[in-house]
């Protein structure tokens, strides 16, 4: 009803009100600090190609600090986003799988107001970003086990993994998890063929390896990778076993 909807908008503006209230109160932390300097106040392009973790925070807090300026709210601007897009995801799917109006509204609600979400929309940068992803990639993962997967749907969760992979460069750990799901639902004879588990994941690793790739490149990493892997002067079996005796006393 027209009432519920109300209740709803009033519920996302006080979640605005809130974080812009926190963000104005609370003084930068020196990572918030740091990364303002190095990357916020340089081009866009060295989000993209020097090591950071959150570098589709980054691109976007550019283009938010472009028109507002650095004051702390704009530098968080994209926390407090990533928040209201959880808030509204986690709202649509619970109301989605209940049909329940005030469980939606009330978990929602809980769920934001827990310390973890308000410290993430306050001063981890891109966090709350890779969880909405994850968020997203997780109810497609249980559409994807639950019919015949389309092969639009494996496109679609490669793009949300590179995603969730320039939102925080850690996401590789949980699309490894993932799959490793598919590859038991498929071995158990699910609706995951083996085709669709093999499309999946390789058009997954390829686009996150494509959005981690200027990164690398940019800074170094792979040269250095190759670099000290070829100068490693591996043991022999002899050092091995001593080793393996001294730790076993």
């Amino acid at each position: 009803s027209r009432w519920q909807q109300g209740l709803l908008w009033a519920g996302f503006f006080a979640l605005i009100l809130r974080s812009c209230y926190l963000s104005t109160i609370f003084s930068l932390q020196f990572d918030e600090a740091w990364n303002d300097l190095f990357f916020l106040r340089t081009p866009w392009y060295v989000s993209l190609t020097a090591s950071n973790n959150y570098p589709l925070h980054n691109l976007i807090s550019h283009g938010i600090v472009a028109v507002f300026g650095h004051h702390p709210l704009a530098l968080r601007a994209c926390g407090i986003l990533s928040g209201l897009a959880l808030a509204a995801f986690l709202f649509l799917a619970s109301f989605r799988a209940t049909h329940q109006y005030w469980i939606s509204l009330g978990g929602t609600i809980i769920a934001l107001s827990l310390p973890l979400p308000i410290f993430y929309m306050l001063y981890a940068r891109g966090v709350l970003l890779e969880v909405f992803f994850v968020m997203l990639i997780c109810y497609c993962l249980l559409r994807f086990i639950q019919q015949a997967p389309r092969k639009q749907d494996v496109i679609l969760l490669a793009v949300l993994h590179a995603l969730g992979t320039m939102s925080m460069i850690t996401h590789v750990c949980f699309w490894l998890c993932t799959v490793i799901f598919l590859a038991l639902m498929s071995a158990g004879g699910g609706s995951v063929t083996l085709r669709r588990w093999l499309q999946y994941t390789c058009l997954s690793a390829a686009a996150c390896g494509i959005v981690l790739l200027p990164q690398a490149l940019g800074s170094g990493l792979l040269a250095w990778h190759a670099l000290h892997i070829s100068s490693i002067q591996w043991p022999d079996i002899g050092q091995i076993l001593c080793l393996s005796k001294l730790s076993f006393f």
